[in-house]
């Protein structure tokens, strides 16, 4: 049909279009994302971001811990955290392994704008 192979009496594709929209169109209740909780790589991600963090604010004073490297450090962790919780983790859109990665990934790129300029 159209070059399409046959497998099991219906072509490939047509039966892979049907599965997807019965599957989408399903009365079964889709698992909420606050039940699904953070997975333990996520937690990894957040432990990491929060190193980087730190390792952000000992970049900036150049090794000296001060009560303004710890300012400095809850700054480097919550901007990222703020900006990963609007993108990912709002109630609309809430999922927590995405807010984790957002997270992880906004750490490492504010890390990386202060090592450029060191």
């Amino acid at each position: 049909m159209g070059g399409l192979e046959h497998i099991g009496g219906e072509s490939f594709l047509g039966g892979s279009i049907r599965r997807i929209f019965a599957d989408a169109m399903s009365s079964e209740p889709i698992p909420d994302a606050k039940a699904l909780g953070f997975s333990a790589m996520a937690y990894v991600a957040i432990l990491v971001g929060i190193a980087l963090a730190l390792l952000k604010a000992f970049v900036w004073s150049k090794g000296v811990f001060t009560s303004e490297v710890f300012g400095y450090a809850l700054a480097g962790a919550l901007i990222p955290g703020g900006i990963a919780y609007a993108i990912a983790a709002r109630k609309k859109v809430r999922n927590p392994n995405r807010f984790a990665l957002w997270f992880l990934l906004l750490c490492i790129f504010f890390l990386l704008l202060e090592l450029s300029h060191r």
